[in-house]
């Protein structure tokens, strides 16, 4: 199943949650079921999240349109279905996880590899964010 890492910034992640949703500028191809995780920028990793929707175009037009200057038009419904887990970049060996530069537009997709690499150190180095009921 593939595996997706998704960017937010600080006035950006609570909207995430709250919504239960995550967003990009672009169409991206990712399926219900896919696993998702949110990098806030500039380095915290949050996840694993589950993708409960295919993307849509645009289903809340209001979404985040306070906090960025444009509108993430491709969105994705999200869940946990597991515990979801925080890690510093700075706090954890980073050098066998796949994570791109601190960059905004560095939506990224994993290999099934890759993002096995990603949830373990979310497991093994995170903090608990939230448990499923």
């Amino acid at each position: 199943m593939p595996h997706w890492k998704f960017i937010c910034r600080y006035n950006t992640e609570k909207e995430c949650f709250i919504r239960k949703m995550f967003g990009d500028y672009k169409h991206r191809n990712i399926s219900k079921g896919d696993t998702l995780y949110l990098h806030k920028l500039p380095k915290s990793l949050i996840g694993p999240f589950v993708a409960k929707s295919d993307p849509l175009q645009n289903p809340v037009q209001q979404a985040w349109s306070e906090q960025v200057n444009a509108n993430l038009k491709c969105q994705v419904k999200i869940d946990w279905t597991s515990t979801v887990y925080r890690i510093s970049l700075g706090d954890v060996p980073t050098a066998n996880l796949p994570i791109m530069p601190e960059d905004d537009t560095n939506f990224q997709k994993f290999t099934n590899s890759e993002g096995n690499r990603v949830r373990n150190a979310l497991q093994n180095h995170g903090t608990v964010v939230v448990s499923p009921p």
